[in-house]
């Protein structure tokens, strides 16, 4: 049994000057003409940072913006719009017309780390590349050169570029993963500077080691690195696990000087919910700030949000709207049953989940339609849904990857029932039989007796197997999943 959601005219008008002859000669006096001009149409300038969700002009938090006579900067160098990825943070240079139509002048990507995998562990979802530990969440998105598009597709060596948000504990969260083909091998780290040693010419970002000795350094003018300061590293060696780099760029933060900004990241400086950082943004709120998907007492420390309001006098964001990023802990993978593109909604296995403007659209068949979204779907399809249930009980679907027809179906999600050597996941049945393989949270084998013995309502679990004509599943695989 599935699940199930649910679901200005502008009037003008014109007045008119009536003019009437009256006997006796007399006339009506028409009214003065005035001599000021009408107001000019309003437009504003903004600032957009967060990632692309889909293409056909970029789609960022939701919203599409014309890109017709954009300029795109691909890490400090002149590029195009076929340059950028689903998933990559970008930053956008916006303007609003009095319409309401929104483009960018500008956008432009910068990685957070670009390098070789030194150490992964898929049972906990991250890796190292420079000494930087890297968070695979749920809505990760991951370039076609990854197979499986997980960190399973990973491994150590691969040489890759990550972007994504440093979170508060110095993790680089990653927002999307690509493999790079590159024979001269730069590695790239964006990051603050400190334990600056101007003797050694030596400084870490984030715990690597970095000897700057023989580096071009380019945009600090007549200063020094300092502490502090925003830096991108370059080069190609290593010295007894020092980066050597070749060269080191001073990053301008960003003191904006738009109207408005839309910022999505996370909260790495928090000194309260009404004075926080997102991100190299400084944020306040107010009693007039609107929360979405959580209360200002949920603010803290490595929470993900989209904040949405204007920019003072300082450059400091004053935020009307604060919408909380939720991580995707529901899964499916099966057939589409059917779509609906004027509802905006996807069922898959007999569960209905919601698509919208933010939901990160990827097409990872043989032959990938080009800016693929929910209309290019069809029934019987193999869809990947990574979704969250919301307060009104809907599907939130965070990311919808179609691929190749597989055998094979799978559910995650939080068990609502265990009944004898069974589950029930989003209202489907789950049956075992002798050849079920068990696993707990950490990928070790588990008894059937154990599982079965240990699982309870709640528990976030995912089961692998073939969906039957009557929308059961039959499980090959059972596991019990960590919950983030």
């Amino acid at each position: 049994m599935g699940r199930n959601t649910l679901k200005l005219t502008i009037l003008a008008g014109a007045s008119a000057v009536v003019l009437a002859a009256c006997g006796g000669g007399s006339s009506s006096t028409p009214p003065p003409v005035s001599s000021t001009p009408p107001p000019a149409p309003v437009s504003t300038s903004g600032k957009v940072t967060g990632p692309i969700s889909g293409f056909g002009s970029v789609i960022v938090n939701g919203e599409t913006y014309n890109t017709d006579n954009a300029s795109f900067v691909i890490e400090g160098q002149a590029g195009s719009q076929s340059d950028l990825k689903i998933g990559q943070i970008v930053t956008l240079k916006t303007s609003t017309d009095a319409q309401g139509n929104k483009s960018a002048s500008e956008v432009s990507f910068e990685d957070a780390v670009q390098g070789r995998i030194t150490d992964i562990s898929a049972t906990n979802n991250r890796f190292t590349v420079l000494g930087q530990t890297v968070i695979v969440r749920a809505a990760t998105s991951f370039d076609e050169e990854i197979d499986p598009a997980s960190i399973e597709g990973l491994a150590i060596d691969d040489y890759v570029q990550i972007s994504g948000h440093v979170n508060g504990g110095g993790n680089i969260v990653a927002s999307q993963i690509e493999k790079v083909d590159d024979e001269t091998e730069s590695f790239e780290l964006t990051g603050t500077v400190s334990a600056l040693n101007s003797g050694l010419m030596s400084f870490k970002i984030r715990g690597q080691d970095i000897d700057f000795s023989n580096a071009a350094l380019e945009g600090f003018g007549e200063n020094e690195i300092s502490n502090g300061n925003l830096v991108e590293v370059k080069g190609s060696s290593f010295t007894n696990g020092v980066f050597v780099a070749e060269n080191v760029e001073f990053k301008e933060r960003d003191a904006a000087n738009e109207d408005e900004g839309e910022i999505y990241g996370i909260i790495t400086e928090f000194t309260s919910a009404q004075d926080f950082m997102v991100g190299e943004t400084a944020i306040i709120t107010n009693d007039a700030t609107q929360f979405e998907r959580c209360q200002a007492s949920d603010l803290a420390i490595d929470v993900a949000v989209e904040v949405e309001g204007d920019f003072n006098d300082e450059g400091v964001l004053v935020a009307d709207r604060v919408k909380c990023d939720i991580e995707a802990d529901i899964e499916v993978e099966s057939t589409v049953d059917s779509v609906d593109v004027d509802a905006g909604t996807l069922t898959v296995f007999g569960v209905t989940f919601v698509a919208d403007m933010s939901t990160r659209f990827q097409d990872k068949t043989d032959t990938p339609v080009t800016n693929f979204n929910l209309a290019d779907l069809g029934v019987g399809e193999y869809v990947e849904v990574k979704a969250y249930e919301r307060a009104d009980m809907s599907l939130y679907a965070v990311k919808i990857e179609r691929n190749d027809p597989e055998d094979q179906a799978s559910l995650q999600a939080p068990v609502e029932a265990v009944g004898e050597n069974s589950l029930t996941l989003l209202g489907i049945d789950v049956e075992t039989n002798e050849d079920t393989v068990y696993e707990d949270s950490a990928n070790m084998p588990l008894s059937a007796e154990d599982f079965f013995g240990a699982v309870m309502v709640g528990d976030l679990v995912e089961a692998e197997g073939t969906r039957t004509e009557s929308d059961s599943l039959i499980a090959n695989e059972i596991e019990f999943e960590a919950d983030d």
